[in-house]
């Protein structure tokens, strides 16, 4: 036999014991079962509010109900490991800030809304902000408004659709030389995505908002009425507690 293969076959032999051993250094999770036992894996997915993955040294999966599971300790490095951290059936907080974007004119918005998340899939809640739609003064409305938001997947980064409806409120301005002003209903659908899935999370979104105003200005000569369609892209981001 040709000795000269033997350094090429040793070699060969470390490789594979080197790749063994990262393989079974890379299962050293374990999830604690409410009846006692303990199991050790590699822990390929894991929702806290749903249910463990398990993958064995057999290659095998398994997977276990929240319900039965009593904790689950992670030592793995698999940046592959997906951890579904968003809340869910729990209470909210947001506080959003946009841009109400028109070619010839813009203003801002901000808003605060509080509300409850009842799945990943529908959050209901309302609030109250301040609107302007023109950078000028005397021309702020207060929106009053509910609020709907449907996370689309069930990850913790995941595109949304929301939609806000309610009345815009307006106050004259007598500095301004408004005797009255009106306000009315609006609409605001969006589109977003949230970026993480702890909290707080922020998420960005851009959008629509509908909104009509009108205002009376008197002097001591004449009577005239400004009567106002909004129409802005709506664009921006949030931050939910």
């Amino acid at each position: 036999m040709n000795l000269r293969i033997f350094p090429l076959i040793y070699m060969f032999m470390l490789l594979c014991n080197y790749t063994f051993c990262q393989e079974t250094l890379e299962y050293k999770d374990k999830i604690y079962l409410r009846n006692g036992s303990i199991l050790v894996g590699k822990v390929i997915q894991y929702d806290p509010e749903d249910s463990v993955i398990l993958k064995i040294q057999d290659g095998n999966t398994m997977t276990f109900p929240s319900t039965m599971v009593k904790k689950v300790k992670m030592e793995s490095k698999d940046e592959t490991l997906k951890v579904y951290t968003f809340r869910q059936n729990t209470f909210y907080t947001r506080s959003q800030l946009s841009v109400l974007y028109k070619k010839e004119n813009h203003g801002i918005s901000l808003s605060q809304s509080f509300g409850f998340q009842f799945d990943h899939w529908l959050a209901a809640g309302a609030g109250i902000g301040l609107d302007n739609y023109q950078i000028a003064q005397g021309y702020n409305l207060m929106p009053v408004f509910i609020e709907i938001r449907s996370f689309l997947l069930k990850q913790n980064l995941t595109p949304y659709f929301s939609f806000r409806a309610g009345y815009g409120f307006a106050f004259a301005d007598e500095d301004a030389g408004q005797t009255i002003a009106k306000g009315s209903f609006f609409i605001n659908p969006t589109l977003g995505y949230r970026l993480s899935g702890g909290r707080p999370y922020i998420d960005i979104f851009c959008g629509a908002k509908f909104q009509q105003a009108s205002y009376e200005t008197r002097d001591s000569w004449s009577k005239s009425t400004l009567d106002y369609q909004y129409r802005r892209y709506d664009i921006g981001i949030a931050m939910t507690f």
